[in-house]
């Protein structure tokens, strides 16, 4: 549901790929990390008022390289990236 309203994207396939704390030093948040597949687009963003969500769609093939050029450097979507790729090529390697 969340894909959808704040992307206006649905999958076919979601799948779980890890639950990292954020700063467990600091607080007990923590982060919930899955990989849709098969995804289309089938309706407009619903965001609420204080939402501002920007949906930037890149090939597979380039996420590394803005990684490493620094253009995604939040800690959490890194780390979903990462697993993310490393999910895939193993989906593929097999």
């Amino acid at each position: 549901r969340e894909l959808e309203e704040e992307t206006g994207y649905t999958a076919k396939e979601i799948k779980k790929i890890a639950t990292l704390y954020d700063r467990p030093s600091k607080d007990t948040n923590r982060l919930h990390l899955f990989l849709a597949e098969n995804v289309s687009k089938t309706s407009e963003q619903q965001l609420d008022i204080t939402e501002e969500v920007e949906v930037i769609l890149i090939p597979v093939e380039s996420v590394l390289t803005k990684i490493i050029q620094g253009e995604i450097c939040v800690a959490g979507s890194v780390a979903a990236l990462f697993l993310g790729l490393n999910l895939i090529e193993q989906c593929h390697r097999y």
